[in-house]
């Protein structure tokens, strides 16, 4: 996402990143802007953690099971309910005019269409950018 962000700055426009608090040093120090939504990937993960009865989740699963076994519960299941309300006031606010999102990001995908914006899915990007 950072390439994309400076990119976005580099022509002028004005950069908003809203994710989970993990990622907002590097993201102000490239001279977006950052604001927090949801409580971000560690939280994410203690709270799938917790309907696990034994083990951590994911454990014995083959290794090419564990992205579609974690996708839907991880950021379908805990992450969009986290972020979802967040973002769209967010939205609301700065009135994007795109609504940049990683794949793994559900609530940017929904949070796009209640606001009627347009949206761009970039598999490299790790958070939400509203230009």
């Amino acid at each position: 996402m950072m390439p994309l962000i400076e990119a976005f700055l580099a022509q002028g426009d004005e950069v908003t990143v809203a994710t989970g608090e993990d990622p907002g040093g590097v993201v102000v120090r490239s001279g977006a802007s950052f604001r927090v939504a949801g409580r971000g990937e560690m939280d994410w993960f203690a709270d799938l953690g917790t309907g696990v009865l034994h083990g951590l989740p994911g454990d014995g699963l083959a290794p090419e099971r564990i992205n579609h076994y974690s996708f839907p519960r991880l950021f379908a299941e805990v992450a969009a309910p986290d972020m979802i309300d967040e973002v769209v006031t967010i939205g609301r606010e700065l009135m994007p005019d795109l609504v940049l999102f990683e794949t793994y990001a559900l609530a940017e995908r929904l949070a796009a269409a209640v606001l009627d914006v347009r949206r761009r899915c970039n598999d490299s990007v790790l958070s939400i950018g509203f230009p």
